[in-house]
């Protein structure tokens, strides 16, 4: 009897060890073309629920009104990119060859850091960046290509935005916020002559959204068509 309870309890050991079970525990890290590894961030304190904050999409300021905590880093499109945490030393580590962490993480410089949440935030060189983004690793695959095929620089001048900088920069403005693909890590600004690359960058995102401005574009991977301009701070569509 006992020998049978122990070549049972060593069959259960043996099945819950499985490759099968074990494929089945949720992943802790991303894994990025370079190589880097960095955590993945599951915490509803950080990111919120879609009951809790998808209200605040394209909510007008009223007074008193104030975005939830738990809010700042919430994915108002449900991109299924994770939230990842960011140490110091990450930012100047590769995405891609030729994508840092910092070019995803960057806030910008002290006038920039209005709308971020205190200490949330990290400081490098006079700039500041953000301690928790998302990459879509389709649009760092579409940003290499479009680097390989132009031979032109491409710097990122506004890659990942926090929901909760979002809604508040949209705010101070007198704008009714967006459901900003910045926020979901999908999306990218380039300081760029549009005309440079006019016709790559659109086959590249043929299915997917392209804003163009005087000296850069938007691009992100939105899954659908979308194309428009901008002109004097404005974004009017195409």
């Amino acid at each position: 009897m006992f020998k049978r309870g122990l070549a049972y309890l060593t069959a259960a050991y043996i099945a819950l060890c499985s490759p099968t079970v074990l494929a089945r525990e949720p992943p802790k890290t991303v894994h990025f073309p370079s190589g880097l590894e960095l955590k993945i961030a599951d915490d509803a304190q950080l990111t919120g629920s879609d009951e809790l904050c998808s209200p605040y999409i394209e909510l007008r300021r009223k007074k008193g009104i104030k975005l939830p905590k738990e809010c700042e880093y919430y994915d108002p499109n449900q991109s299924g990119n994770r939230l990842l945490e960011i140490g110091k030393d990450n930012l100047n580590q590769q995405l891609s060859p030729h994508i840092k962490v910092r070019d995803f993480a960057k806030i910008g410089k002290q006038e920039q850091l209005r709308y971020a949440r205190r200490g949330e935030y990290w400081q490098n060189k006079g700039e500041y960046f953000y301690k928790y983004i998302r990459v879509d690793s389709e649009l760092l695959d579409r940003l290499e290509q479009l680097h390989d095929q132009t031979h032109v620089p491409l710097p990122i001048i506004d890659a990942f935005r926090s929901f909760g900088y979002n809604t508040r920069m949209y705010w101070a403005l007198g704008k009714v916020p967006t459901s900003s693909h910045h926020s979901s890590g999908d999306a990218v600004d380039i300081r760029v002559n549009p005309q440079k690359i006019g016709t790559i960058v659109n086959q590249l995102f043929e299915n997917d959204g392209l804003g163009i401005g005087g000296s850069f574009i938007h691009v992100d991977t939105r899954g659908t068509k979308a194309r428009w301009y901008y002109s004097f701070g404005k974004k009017k569509k195409k």
